[in-house]
């Protein structure tokens, strides 16, 4: 009985550049090609230090064959710069193979205040929905331009090998009312290296009261910094 057996090829990892910021976060990226499995495991080089915190086989209809999604964890005290491949190994034929290289890039720390611009999806109605996302966009020190349209699309030109300059950064976002300096938010959130965050605000504020109409300035607060941007948030009840 001869039987047909194929390793793995064709192997493509994306994103293909993963960073190391000064904070550890997670890193999503998907593997692709031609015999992967659903029983298929997923391993990284062992010289990246990169830990994979999970991963899963999922059949992508666009593709017409199996991927890997997986999320690996960057600890910027372990993680070594270079270039690496994920191996994907199918036990039940017990072939693998390699994937294309990406690599591990140290992301810069920021020398020059860098900037953030926050700003709403829309105009904040409590009665209608209990929350609103604002869109922080946060663009590298490398001349990128940003542009954020109506909704919760981005559009961004990088130029130079990193999303932001300040990505794994923690930041603070903090809402206040215009006229009384009230304040109703303070919010926390890590850049992401995308140079993109949402943060949701709910219809009750931080202070466990039910935010009031009114204008509210939003300013992002960096670390070394101090403000680096400022944004209005509109509530309106109807």
């Amino acid at each position: 009985v001869y039987k047909y057996v194929v390793a793995p090829f064709d192997l493509v990892v994306t994103p293909a550049q993963v960073f190391i910021t000064s904070a550890t976060f997670d890193a999503t990226v998907a593997v692709s090609g031609s015999n992967i499995e659903s029983d298929a495991t997923l391993t990284v080089e062992a010289a990246s230090k990169l830990v994979i915190k999970s991963y899963s086989v999922a059949y992508d209809p666009i593709l017409g064959r199996n991927k890997i999604n997986a999320t690996l964890t960057v600890d910027p005290t372990l993680a070594v710069a270079g270039s690496y491949s994920l191996f994907v190994t199918n036990p039940s034929e017990n072939t693998g193979g390699a994937t294309t290289q990406f690599s591990l890039i140290a992301a810069p720390a920021p020398t020059e205040k860098p900037t953030a611009v926050p700003l709403p999806e829309k105009i904040f109605n409590p009665t209608v929905d209990p929350s609103v996302n604002m869109q922080v966009a946060t663009p590298p020190q490398s001349a990128a331009t940003a542009k954020i349209s109506s909704g919760t699309r981005l559009s961004m030109g990088v130029r130079g090998d990193y999303a932001s300059a300040f990505a794994g950064v923690e930041l603070e976002m903090i809402v206040y009312n215009f006229n009384t300096n009230q304040i109703a938010y303070r919010k926390k959130f890590i850049a992401d290296p995308t140079g993109y965050n949402i943060v949701t605000l709910q219809k009750v504020t931080d202070l466990g009261i039910t935010i009031s109409e009114g204008v509210y300035n939003a300013v992002v607060i960096h670390p070394k910094f101090g403000k680096i941007g400022s944004g209005v948030l509109v509530v309106h009840y109807q």
